[in-house]
């Protein structure tokens, strides 16, 4: 066994000790040996791997590792050393969060970004299901009559697969340019538009595009109303400060409920059970017109934009078209229940509908809804009033001479029909370059401030049967070809009181519209701007008070008209005609004798009085 050398021992041995000493762990060049580090516990590979020059040299697969630049796999995606997040813990990730957003998990495999809220179980918001309200406007289009328009705007923010509606895409009296994105190139956008191509060669046209959200906002309807049967019969649907483009159609004819709409407010599972309460709820309030000089169409806060025209004839299989519409009741809904509604009560806040110009669709239709709500909304015509390029709300309208408005269809609103369950109440509404304003009935209806523009009828009156009445606080109406009409001759009363009707309307074909003398009630109008009277056609059952003139006496009044010869009250107030001098033998109110041959008569605004004499008297006009 080696050993050391003995201190003060081993003479002339001691250097062959030294030697076999140190070369049990060094060999002859004075290098450790191999053994000797092993023997040492000392490590002399890693992985297989032997030192060279006293180090070792590993790769990532040496070690099971890795390699820098290995792809991703399970919650990550990409590529090392810089993958991203795809998932947590095997939910689907998707979307870029903005301030103040959340992460949401949409199903049971899905997440995405979406704006923190503190929303309760019967709240559903369309995100959630997919909608996108992506929807926005372009100012710079030209188009050149074939199917590729040029838009830079557009071309940088579009994807292939969305619509786009081009308002004079069609020329200056036609309604929009309407189609689907096919493809995008440098400036130059295409569209495929089977029914409404660009016919058209214009510059600086205003244009809305984006995705298609009738589905998405479809699907989170019927999940709503699932949640409202479940529980308390009531929903709400919440729209963020976003354009949703609806460009498809929701029809049925299979014999239990009738409908042919973008976005259906359903009716209850059981017709005959509790009332079904689903709301449409916008960020805030957007009943407003548009500003005057405004060279681009109104379109904020939640707007619903229409890529649907309707037909210019009512659809034989699936009725009226609309935007936002219920069913028409059918047998197999109904079972004995009679008249025809539906057993809900739509409640539509704060949300604005903008359609295509001389469309014939109805933007909101509650024909047979039994009860609705609706606050804050509008509707317009995809048009700015006086300023730019493309259609002009001020070119549709043509005053006294008629509109070219046509045939077309177009209505803003229609609210249910005669005999619903006296639960119809619209606080406020604006109405723009449509065809009719308001479509109502005379039953149960109360509306509070009421808006119309450049439209062809502001409010269009239907009698009922049953004639419980349509109350009205104020409208403003101005450039209209007609105010208030009696729809229909027919026999039935249409009472209505409207406290105050404000015009500026300086050539209008009628302001109020009843040949049929069906009106009853009272209206309040004036338009101080033009310093007219109203253009009234029959309505001799109703009471009118001109409020642009004063009471007192009329320095306007007509000349006593010849014998025999009825004269209207044109000023439209109540007056007191006092007849002095001459040789009469008889006055008249409406044809019956007063059986006065002089004196004070009571004239009611818009009615007739007829001296007969052989000598003309004079006379007083005193309005009330």
């Amino acid at each position: 066994m080696a050993r050391l050398p003995n201190p003060g021992g081993d003479d002339g041995t001691w250097g062959g000790i030294l030697n076999s000493f140190l070369q049990v762990a060094h060999d002859t060049d004075g290098s450790l040996l191999g053994s000797a580090i092993s023997h040492a516990g000392g490590v002399t590979t890693v992985n297989g791997k032997s030192p060279s020059t006293g180090a070792v040299t590993l790769t990532a697969t040496d070690i099971g590792a890795l390699s820098a630049t290995a792809a991703a796999s399970g919650d990550l995606s990409g590529s090392f050393p810089g993958p991203t997040v795809a998932k947590i813990n095997g939910i689907t990730l998707s979307g870029t969060p903005s301030s103040g957003q959340v992460l949401t998990a949409t199903s049971g495999t899905a997440a995405n970004w979406q704006s923190a809220s503190a929303d309760q179980p019967w709240q559903f918001r369309p995100e959630s299901y997919g909608a996108k309200g992506d929807g926005k406007i372009a100012t710079d289009v030209s188009v050149n009559g074939t199917s590729t328009f040029t838009s830079a705007t557009i071309a940088a923010g579009a994807t292939t697969g969305q619509w786009v509606m081009i308002n004079g895409g069609r020329g200056t009296t036609d309604t929009a340019a309407i189609g689907t994105i096919t493809g995008i190139s440098g400036n130059n956008v295409t569209i495929s538009s089977p029914t409404l191509a660009i016919n058209a060669t214009a510059s600086g046209l205003n244009a809305i595009w984006g995705t298609d959200d009738t589905t998405a906002i479809n699907t989170t309807i019927s999940a709503a109303k699932t949640y409202a049967e479940a529980h308390e019969y009531l929903a709400d649907v919440l729209f963020g400060s976003k354009m949703y483009i609806v460009a498809g159609l929701t029809q049925s004819n299979d014999g239990t409920a009738l409908f042919n709409t973008q976005i259906l407010v359903p009716a209850p599972t059981n017709n005959n059970g509790r009332r079904l309460v689903l709301g449409l709820k916008g960020a805030g309030k957007v009943d407003h017109l548009q500003y005057w000089n405004t060279t681009i169409p109104q379109a904020s806060g939640t707007c619903i934009i229409s890529m649907q025209t309707a037909p210019n004839s009512l659809d034989p299989t699936y009725g009226v078209q609309s935007v936002i519409g219920t069913p028409t009741p059918q047998s197999g809904m109904l079972g004995s229940i009679s008249p025809s509604f539906v057993n809900h009560k739509p409640v539509i806040e704060n949300i604005m509908i903008v359609c295509p110009v001389y469309t014939n669709m109805t933007a909101l239709d509650f024909t047979y809804s039994c009860g609705m709500y609706s606050d804050g909304c509008s509707v317009f015509a995809f048009a700015q009033p006086l300023e730019g390029n493309g259609v002009l709300l001020s070119n549709i309208w043509d005053g006294a001479n008629g509109t070219i408005f046509g045939s077309k269809l177009g209505v803003g609103m229609r609210l249910p029909t005669g005999g619903n369950n006296a639960d119809v109440y619209i606080p406020s509404f604006a109405c723009e370059g449509i065809n009719v304003g308001l479509n109502t009935p005379s039953e149960h209806v109360t509306c509070g401030n009421l808006k119309f523009i450049y439209v062809g009828v502001a409010l269009q009156v239907a009698g009922t049967n049953t004639g419980h009445g349509l109350t009205i606080q104020h409208v403003t109406a101005e450039a209209y070809q007609g105010g208030i009409q009696y729809q229909s001759g027919g026999s039935n009363k249409a009472v209505i009181h409207i406290a105050s009707w404000s015009t500026e309307d300086s050539a209008t074909a009628y302001d109020i519209y009843d040949p049929g003398n069906s009106f009853f009630g009272e209206v309040h109008w004036f338009d101080t701007v033009d310093n007219r009277d109203p253009v009234i056609n029959g309505a001799t059952n109703l009471r009118v008070v001109n409020d642009s003139r004063g009471i007192g006496v009329w320095s306007g009044k007509p000349s006593v008209p010849s014998s025999g010869t009825a004269q209207q009250n044109t000023a439209w107030r109540d007056a007191s005609v006092t007849i002095t001098g001459g040789t009469v033998s008889g006055i008249a109110v409406d044809g019956t004798s007063t059986g006065l041959t002089s004196g004070t008569v009571f004239v009611p605004a818009g009615h007739t009085i007829t001296v007969t004499y052989s000598a003309a008297p004079t006379w007083t006009w005193v309005l009330h």
